[in-house]
């Protein structure tokens, strides 16, 4: 599979129609950061309280990844989308880690501490180019049916579905 920003720059022999190109070509991804933070030990799972949220920090969404693996250590998945996605690399630029990990205090981390991480901005992956179909208005809604039609022997990756005509 092959995200559109990408397919919109190879050359297609015999060529995709005009109109379906075009599509390719206007469909832009949003940008998403996602960070995986280890601790020692996960220190917010207590009985009550939720292992997971959506916020309005720059941080974005948080949740516990490591909900079904054994022994004390735990993980946090964090994934900033949209505006939120700039805000997390700037953290993880001005002071790594642990600049991130202190916005998450709130979530019930404590003590524990950091032992590994890892973090990945589609919007910087020369192969993805961003993580989400973005609409803008600009982009036209009949199109939507061109980014998932297949020409001749290429079949492109869906990111709308069309059924009976429809886009679903």
């Amino acid at each position: 599979m092959t995200p559109a920003p990408l397919a919109a720059e190879i050359e297609f022999v015999p060529e995709l129609p005009e109109a379906q190109r075009d599509a390719l070509e206007r469909l832009k991804y949003g940008p998403a950061t996602k960070t995986l933070l280890q601790f020692d030990r996960a220190a917010w799972r207590r009985p009550g309280k939720p292992r997971s949220c959506a916020t309005d920090l720059e941080v974005g969404a948080v949740w516990d990844a490591s909900e079904n693996q054994r022994g004390p250590k735990g993980m946090l998945a964090v994934l900033a989308g949209g505006g939120t996605s700039a805000a997390t690399r700037s953290l993880l630029k001005i002071g790594g880690a642990s600049e991130l990990v202190s916005h998450l205090r709130f979530f019930g981390i404590g003590r524990a501490r950091l032992v590994a991480f890892d973090s990945v901005s589609w919007e910087d992956d020369p192969w993805a180019r961003g993580a989400y179909a973005l609409f803008y208005r600009s982009f036209p809604p009949a199109a939507r049916c061109l980014l998932a039609m297949p020409s001749g022997r290429i079949f492109l990756p869906a990111s709308t579905r069309a059924r009976n005509g429809k886009v679903t």
